[in-house]
């Protein structure tokens, strides 16, 4: 596994690999830890542990090697491992996602042995405004900036016998106490170009398991030309280092002939800047991959409105792209130093669709002078480009970053442990942020949840130029068992309405959403040839609207969303019109919500149905509506309350405890962003009077209803099942 060229030992806990040979007595041990999310490694420790070991002067004096564990290991096993080889100089690798555990860990090895030396460098120490040294007494020393230099020159100048460093000032970007205080010794030296060190992949230091997610991570540029106020890269040097072809190349190879299947390509000037290299690039890449039985996809990041169709015909089909529009706000696109042109920005999305590229866009709602209207307006216009899919990140004021550093100018409020999520700014207050962060959350997991999104791999087969906007609505009757008064269906028992033309609406069905509408005694296998022939026609998203008592059975409901259904709304009550007849049982309200609410396997993907419940109730009855949410909410991630009107106070109550929960937070925290966003926060679908009532003093109230309402995150109203027909 090993490459001869640097004879380099390693020990990585998830490949049940041990220190080989005996321990070198006459050399200090030097042992490098990464704490990755669950799932993807740690490219640092390998390139610090590679490029000094690469260096024959410090091979004589040290025995360097590595650990990269799954944040989920738990500090015990790594602190076991750790102490199992008694390194005298341990050095971390310290992220936003890393920080605390990585605290906790130089406290426990500085109990057990004072005299270690414990160093720590990588983002979260880069540019810090956090005197870190101060904070934690176990750290020795701090690495600010690139470390490939400067963990070589610490090396050099450490002293074995005092367990201390000769020479501080030998050391750039070394942060060291000195006096009660901690000093600084200048910025880090920085390389010119990444070939100046050994390759992790090429030694053999990448494990394929780990880079399933993510994929293989290509360093193909580092630093960026660009200063976003909210990124790391805005303080890097502003001559970026790049990587040569030809140990791309080699890299690429070599993993694709072991079996990999996904690369990311880590270089910001790649699609942006430098159309020789992306064509050099490009071309490379195809030959290689050409060779291949399997279909290789490769990740790569751009600008939107960089984008030319020249651009996008050399990225090949098999390429996803990820876009960074951030906002659509002018103001706060000047304010995070960004440059944007809305035309610009879709035509170059329209270059991307057009070719069937798979295209990932992301904002970031709460940036500078960014309103809640504004954020709105800009997620409407992100739909409307198409992008394969979308997402919306909450702003976190990162360590090292202009916003950081500008917090208190804009009004932030944010949270002081890691990921830093703010809280409120001047532009908006903290209720209002939350509740957008979890419309945020909605909007994602529905457009997200589509043919082209969960089939990334593949080629987006849907014709851009011939897609049309709008809902297909087919009702396919079934009859039902709800007998509500007024209703075509009430009392049929006939298994579909054969009066629908399916053929015409299949037609019209290219790129948009479905809406199939049953009742409770359609007959299954009609409505699975008739989604299945919604997705070959070319449909975004199938939704399927029916009662509550349709889904009764665990098999059938695995059956629709293998047939492609993956959106369902139904309902919960017993108001329609002037019958109230029908009385749920909660405990069957709860065990059929929990039957819709599971998780799938589709060909391979992880499928979690959408599930939107609608509370049907007298208006306002408060009682009644808060029972009938504790029944659904742990399942659903959208609740209708068409009645709920006019009790402002249970409706600001209501957005408070459906969009803050503490427990939801503490659930995604602690699996590294995994968690699903459902639980006890979701979204309460309310009508235009009840949100008038709770952003009453609000800015731009008028388009915040506007936009609230072409996204679908209102109540239609209509306080009768979804699935109503009425007598015509």
């Amino acid at each position: 596994m090993m490459n001869s060229v640097v004879d380099m030992k390693y020990m990585d806990w998830k490949e049940g690999l041990e220190p080989s040979g005996s321990f070198d007595k006459e050399r200090v041990r030097v042992l490098l830890v990464g704490l990755s999310c669950d799932g993807y490694y740690s490219l640092p420790v390998r390139i610090l542990a590679l490029s000094a070991d690469s260096r024959e002067s410090l091979k004589a004096r040290y025995d360097i090697r590595f650990v990269d564990y799954d944040l989920s290991a738990g500090n015990d096993v790594v602190l076991e491992c750790i102490e199992s080889w008694s390194p005298q100089i341990v050095a971390f690798s310290v992220n936003v996602w890393s920080r605390d555990a990585v605290f906790s860990l130089v406290a426990s090895i500085k109990k057990l042995d004072p005299s270690r030396c414990i160093l720590a460098g990588g983002q979260e120490m880069t540019n810090s405004v956090v005197d870190y040294l101060e904070m934690v007494p176990a750290l020795d020393y701090i690495i600010d900036g690139e470390g490939e230099i400067p963990f070589g020159q610490f090396l050099d100048n450490w002293d074995e016998q005092s367990g201390r460093l000769a020479d501080v000032s030998r050391v750039t970007g070394l942060h060291y106490r000195h006096g009660g205080g901690s000093l600084r010794t200048g910025s880090a030296d920085i390389i010119t170009s990444l070939d100046e060190f050994p390759s992790p992949i090429l030694m053999g230091l990448v494990p394929l398991k780990k880079t399933r997610r993510l994929g293989v991570l290509l360093e193909g540029t580092r630093g960026c030309p660009y200063r976003c106020s909210f990124c790391f890269e805005a303080y890097r040097s502003c001559k970026p280092a790049t990587v040569s072809m030809a140990r791309l190349r080699a890299e690429i190879e070599y993993m694709q002939e072991r079996g990999a299947v996904l690369f990311h390509m880590m270089d910001p000037i790649l699609c942006n800047s430098d159309s020789e290299r992306l064509r050099e690039f490009t071309a490379m890449f195809a030959e290689i991959t050409g060779r291949s039985s399997r279909r290789i996809v490769l990740s790569v990041e751009a600008y939107g409105d960089h984008l030319t169709k020249e651009m996008v015909a050399q990225l090949g089909d098999t390429t996803i792209v990820d876009i960074g529009l951030q906002s659509t706000n002018p103001k706060t696109i000047k304010e995070i130093h960004r440059h944007y042109s809305e035309e610009k920005f879709s035509v170059g999305i329209r270059h991307l669709m057009e070719a069937g590229l798979a295209t990932n866009v992301y904002l970031i709602p709460g940036l500078p002078y960014e309103t809640f209207s504004t954020a709105l307006r800009g997620v409407c216009f992100l739909i409307n480009q198409r992008p394969t899919r979308i997402f919306l990140n909450e702003l976190c004021l990162l360590n090292g970053t202009e916003l950081r550093e500008r917090a208190e100018e804009y009004g932030y409020e944010f949270d002081d442990a890691p990921p830093y999520y703010v809280k409120s700014s001047r532009w908006i207050s903290a209720p209002v942020l939350s509740i957008l962060c979890r419309a945020a959350k909605d909007l994602v997991r529905r457009y997200n949840l589509s043919f082209a999104s969960l089939s990334l791999r593949s080629k987006v087969l849907q014709d851009y130029n011939n897609m049309r906007d709008g809902v297909v609505v087919v009702n396919l009757g079934g009859g039902c068992g709800w007998s509500c008064s007024g209703c075509r269906d009430s009392g049929r028992r006939d298994s579909n309405d054969p009066s629908v033309d399916i053929s015409e609406l299949c037609s019209l069905s290219m790129g948009k959403d479905v809406e199939i509408v049953v009742g409770d005694y359609i007959e299954l296998q009609v409505l699975l040839n008739v989604a299945a022939q919604f997705q070959l026609s070319g449909a975004q998203r199938i939704k399927l609207v029916a009662p509550l008592t349709f889904f009764r059975d665990i098999d059938d409901i695995t059956k629709m969303v293998n047939t492609g259904i993956w959106h369902y709304r139904t309902f919960v009550g017993s108001i329609c019109g002037d019958v109230d007849n029908i009385v749920l049982d909660f405990h069957k309200v709860r065990e059929s919500i929990q039957l819709l609410g599971r998780k799938f396997k589709v060909n391979g993907f992880g499928v979690r149905p959408h599930l939107e419940v609608v509370l049907l109730s007298s208006e306002d009855d408060v009682p009644e509506l808060q029972s009938m949410i504790e029944v659904v909410r742990k399942e659903a991630e959208s609740i209708a309350m068409p009645s709920l009107a006019g009790d402002a106070e249970f409706l600001n109550g209501l957005f408070a405890d459906a969009v803050t929960s503490e427990e939801v937070k503490e659930l995604v925290k602690s699996s590294a962003g995994s968690a699903r966003t459902a639980g006890r926060d979701y979204w309460p679908k309310v009508s235009e009077t009840a949100v008038r009532q709770v952003f009453n003093e609000s800015e731009d109230l008028d388009l915040v209803c506007k936009y609230l309402e072409d996204l679908d995150l209102l109540s239609d109203g209509h306080v009768c099942p979804p699935c109503f027909r009425a007598v015509v």
